[in-house]
Parts: C-alpha cells; structure tokens; sequence
C-alpha cells in the first residue's frame, strides 16, 4: 500500500522489452494496481524491441484489456536507444517515466521520485544495492562512471536505473546512441542544457525470468564505443 505519496496529473511509462515473455504480463499487471495512485491520467507504452520469444504475442493478447496501454513492435532488434525514441515519440503525458519490464523495479517506487519532481526536470533512481551484480560487473560500473567522470566532467551515481523525465526535456534533448549508453546520454545533454537534475535512492531486486543482455562483455564494449563516438561528436 502507498502511504504520504503525492500524485503526478499525467504519466507516460516507457518499458522496452526484448525477449521478456516470462515477465511482461505481471509487470503490465503491477503497473494496473499501482498507477492509479501515482497518476491522474497515464498510459503505458510497451516497445517491443524485435524479440525472438513469445513477447509479441502477449502483448497483442493482452493489449485489448488494458486501455492504458499502447503496444510498439520493432520487427528487429535496435538496441534500448532506438525503443527510447520510439517511446518518446509515442508519449503524451507530462512526465515520462523509464524503466524496463523485467521486474527489477517496483513500480510502487515511482512514488519515491514524484516528490523532486516539483523542483527538477530529471529525477534519476539510484539503486541501493545490486543484488545480481559480481566483481565483474561492479567492475564495469565503475569503469563507466569514472569515464564519464573523466570525458564529460559529469558525476551521477547510476546513470542507467530509472528516470522520471518532463516530456519537454525531449524537446532539445535528442538521444543519438543507439544501445546501451542512452540514459547515460539522456543524463549528459541534459545538464549541459542546463535541466536541473535530482537523485533519489530506490531498490532493486534481481531479475528472476530471462537473461539479461547488458551485463555482457559485448554489452560493455558497445557502451564504449557509444561512449567515446558521443564524445567526438560533442567536440566538434
């Protein structure tokens, strides 16, 4: 049950999917529970990122249930970036709230964000702890925010966790990457825009059906890559 939360009057929520068929039917289930008491008026936009599983086939099951939801289908995979901008695209509300649907994140948690929302543009989760994270990806982490300490003079606690964006910081804000690096991008455009950003502590739980793909050796080089060719390109 929420307690003491306050409520936002229109919300988009963004959930990429990419091979989520164990997930994606609770994850819309927790969102019909608890948005009604995080927002006046929402929908959720669902973009299903070219998956090789069952995914497609239940959202277009469970599509004519859910009123709030607007389903996207990419016919192949693109990468998180490319399902960001599809979602912004289709977004409506005054905030857009990003998070995934492989049950990581509680959506009641939203209610932790809402409050800095009066006073910022970004609100940013940071997770309290990583439950399904070894040396290796702490590691990685790391690594990752000490470059984008040391390429863009910028200091974030976790750039990749969940983010309440105002639909107007997409005016200016365009996300070019087209993987792994996109929130990270979202976080960096937006203050060099001057956007005011805040972070707030939330938890995370590990994901219990599917695989995930960014915690991969190939996940972290394509961070890079986008990393570095992001750099070349704000130089100029």
């Amino acid at each position: 049950m929420l307690k003491n939360f306050m409520r936002l009057e229109s919300l988009s929520v963004f959930m990429p999917a990419y091979n989520e068929e164990e997930n994606m039917a609770q994850a819309l289930g927790e969102c019909a529970k608890a948005l009604p008491q995080l927002a006046e008026d929402f929908e959720v936009i669902v973009v299903n990122d070219g998956s090789k599983d069952r995914t497609k086939e239940i959202l277009d099951t469970i599509k004519p249930s859910l009123p709030f939801l607007k389903v996207c289908h990419h016919e192949r995979n693109q990468g998180i970036g490319a399902a960001l901008r599809t979602g912004i695209a289709k977004a409506s509300k005054e905030f857009i709230f990003i998070t995934s649907a492989d049950l990581q994140f509680d959506i009641r948690e939203l209610a932790a964000l809402i409050p800095l929302s009066r006073t910022s543009d970004i609100v940013s989760g940071v997770r309290l702890f990583r439950p399904s994270y070894g040396w290796y990806r702490r590691m990685v982490t790391a690594i990752n925010l000490l470059l984008l300490r040391l390429f863009f003079g910028f200091r974030t606690q976790d750039p990749n966790w969940v983010k309440l964006v105002r639909r107007e910081v997409f005016k200016t804000v365009h996300i070019t990457s087209p993987r792994f690096f996109c929130l990270a991008e979202l976080l960096i455009q937006a203050k060099q825009q001057r956007y005011r950003i805040a972070e707030v502590e939330v938890h995370s739980s590990g994901r219990k059906y599917g695989k995930s793909v960014g915690g991969t050796l190939r996940a972290a080089f394509t961070t890079f890559f986008e990393l570095c060719l992001f750099w070349l390109r704000s130089r100029k």
